[in-house]
């Protein structure tokens, strides 16, 4: 069990209360055990449900949260950027091999290759809608404390939420050394070729010098006894409601029941 948190540490005024991440909505509120959890089940609905079936149970789990978080239109738009060209891709690949297959009906590739990619297309969606609603909904730093208080290392987490925050720091990145080389006469040409190929020369020094950014803040978290043994005194962390943990319990072992039944077959 973990402890419980310090006397009036969730509602106390000035240092503590600044400890607490703003919420945007509810949904952002929750614990981000619930919302790992939401997300993760829907990924492997999504990939283990054979057919139409998985992904479409896998997108209507997430309608709620993801109608609750306010992400309707951000979700949507990073999904259909994401599987569209995937699933036209898949579509034509399977098209061009069907067409050329021996032993297949006249007329049929075509019928062969529309389901192909509408299964690529809602696969892909689900699990970047799964992704990204839990990217956008979570604080790092609320999920940093709540591994911690269930007994993760303290290592570790920064480890993981360190590589979990490496690409939003390329990115990040990228953009202020393009914004530099451009003061200084850079040539972006125009649409997205013309800013990939001014950009690319970018990508490698950028990681490198988003992975000495690492290091340096290990350095730093080194430097104050972040290595010590035993486990560090929380001052706080997510709220944990008994609801949300009943709820964590059915999606697993919903999610557990749907496995068992893709390995014995039933949902062949």
């Amino acid at each position: 069990m973990p402890p419980e948190p310090p006397a009036g540490a969730a509602e106390a005024p000035g240092s503590l209360a600044r400890l607490r991440p703003p919420a945007a909505t509810r949904y952002h509120a929750c614990n981000p055990a619930t919302k790992l959890t939401l997300s993760g089940v829907a990924l492997v609905v999504a990939l283990v449900v054979p057919g139409a079936t998985g992904p479409l149970a896998a997108l209507a789990l997430l309608a709620g949260p993801v109608v609750w978080a306010r992400l309707v239109r951000r979700i949507s738009l990073l999904s259909a950027q994401v599987s569209a060209p995937l699933a036209v891709l898949a579509g034509l690949e399977r098209f061009a091999l069907g067409s050329r297959s021996a032993g297949v009906a006249a007329g049929s590739a075509p019928w062969n290759a529309a389901a192909v990619a509408l299964d690529v297309l809602l696969r892909v969606a689900a699990v970047t809608a799964a992704a990204a609603l839990f990217a956008w909904t979570t604080d790092r730093r609320a999920m940093a404390l709540d591994l911690e208080r269930r007994g993760v290392p303290h290592g570790l987490v920064f480890g993981v939420l360190g590589l979990l925050g490496l690409a939003p720091a390329v990115r990040d990145r990228v953009g202020q050394i393009t914004a530099a080389q451009r003061a200084r006469g850079l040539a972006i040409g125009r649409g997205p070729w013309g800013a990939f190929r001014a950009r690319l020369p970018l990508v490698f020094p950028t990681l490198v010098s988003a992975i000495n950014d690492w290091s340096e803040g290990s350095l730093a978290m080194e430097s104050r006894a972040s290595g010590r043994p035993g486990r560090r005194t929380l001052l706080w962390w997510p709220p944990d409601p008994p609801l949300e943990r009943r709820f964590r319990a059915a999606l697993l072992g919903a999610v557990l029941l749907v496995i068992a039944a893709r390995l014995g077959g039933w949902l062949a």
